[in-house]
């Protein structure tokens, strides 16, 4: 009797149990139907940008400078730094000495357009690594900051 009890049950638990609408596995996981599931989504961000350190850029052949302006990232300062480096150290260099002028070499690359004058004295460049038009501004300042050898 206990054995023909426990066949009934399981025959009506497996009855029950039967679903008429079979669905794919995962359908239901997000909760809705995908078809209208949200595929768009807006958010606030903050960006920014941060200053990077100085970096030692000696003996590059050649190097950016100048001021470049891009119309996605904004604009891009480039410049450098440089310390005198003498033959010898602690010169006498006198009394009340005044220093009249300042050299410094700034590379960029040119290929030759034309010669003209006399005994082929004067010739015509292109600039090959200046970007731009117009006139170009340099300015020289003194730092007094020991850069370490």
């Amino acid at each position: 009797m206990l054995c023909k009890a426990a066949i009934v049950i399981a025959a009506i638990l497996g009855v029950v149990s039967c679903e008429n609408e079979l669905t794919p596995l995962g359908s239901n996981f997000l909760g809705q139907d995908p078809a209208n599931a949200i595929k768009e989504a807006e958010f606030d961000v903050k960006a920014y940008s941060v200053p990077v350190n100085p970096v030692q850029t000696s003996n590059f052949s050649s190097m950016p400078f100048g001021v470049y302006e891009d119309p996605i990232y904004g604009v891009s300062t480039y410049e450098f730094v440089s310390q005198l480096s003498l033959a010898f150290s602690n010169p006498d260099v006198g009394n009340n000495t005044v220093l009249k002028d300042v050299r410094i070499e700034v590379p960029y690359f040119s290929t030759p357009t034309g010669v003209s004058g006399e005994d082929n004295l004067e010739t015509t460049y292109r600039l090959d690594s200046i970007y731009g038009s117009g006139s170009l501004r340099l300015e020289v300042y003194r730092n007094n900051y020991f850069l370490n050898n």
